[in-house]
């Protein structure tokens, strides 16, 4: 019986091999061997020593031999990753098994199924983060904020982008602080749940720091930002934005 650690392994496994793949199409090359050798090897190693069940394990190193065994270009390798992952589904309940464990699927591998066969659910696909397959999502800026001076200090929002909903559950939001004065600032900023309920999650900005500040929640991906609501503190001039991180894994 597979479980949540077998899938997530096999899933990502495939996400990043098809990554590679299609930044090596958009090149306009072969696929070198020696730059994903080492990864499907690594993959038949995992499921030859975590896989106890052995028909189950029969079929899947069946299933990544057939499939790359003549995966010389990349057209010619995506075709034979449909045949992977439709003997994968049969081996495996992956969506029940995500559900139970509540957890996602690299973005690259929901594209792939999308492409060949089916559409996988957004709510167990994490989004990605700035980029996918070399493509700009926008997600790198979902939102802004700046303080302001007039009866007192006030935050501007300015909206952003907000996550495909249609292909993604949501991000792992965090705060970035571009511009920082002398005194923390203390901030709410809205986010919206798949459900389509807000958090608002208190962030506290220290004097003088600039860059990453904090994931916005370990535990829970949001599809977009709100508001940024003023609490207190802060200095006139004071920039920050919220960004998507990816829930695991970085395909580059």
């Amino acid at each position: 019986m597979a479980d949540l650690n077998d899938v997530l392994q096999l899933t990502d496994s495939i996400g990043e091999a098809f990554h590679h793949l299609v930044k090596q199409y958009k090149q306009g090359t072969a696929v070198p061997a020696p730059s994903y050798s080492d990864r499907l090897s690594a993959f038949r190693q995992y499921v030859d020593s975590q896989i106890t069940d052995l028909e189950k394990k029969a079929a899947l190193l069946k299933a990544i031999n057939s499939a790359f065994a003549e995966s010389d270009y990349q057209r010619g390798a995506a075709r034979q990753l449909e045949s992977l992952l439709q003997k994968l589904f049969t081996v495996y309940g992956i969506v029940s098994i995500l559900e139970t464990g509540n957890e996602y699927v690299y973005p690259e591998f929901a594209e792939l199924c999308r492409f060949n066969f089916f559409a996988f659910p957004p709510a167990r696909t994490f989004a990605p983060a700035d980029k996918i397959f070399g493509l700009s999502t926008g997600y790198a800026a979902m939102g802004a904020g700046e303080i302001k001076d007039g009866g007192g200090l006030w935050l501007e929002f300015t909206d952003g982008a907000a996550i495909d909903i249609a292909k993604y559950r949501g991000g792992k939001l965090g705060l970035i602080s571009d511009v920082k004065g002398v005194n923390d600032l203390n901030i709410k900023v809205w986010v919206k749940k798949w459900d389509g309920t807000i958090d608002k999650v208190p962030m506290t900005i220290p004097a003088e720091t600039t860059g990453f500040i904090g994931f916005l929640s370990d535990t829970i991906l949001y599809n977009d930002v709100t508001n940024i609501e003023y609490i207190s503190g802060g200095s006139v001039g004071d920039k920050m934005h919220i960004a998507s991180y990816r829930w695991r894994g970085s395909p580059s």
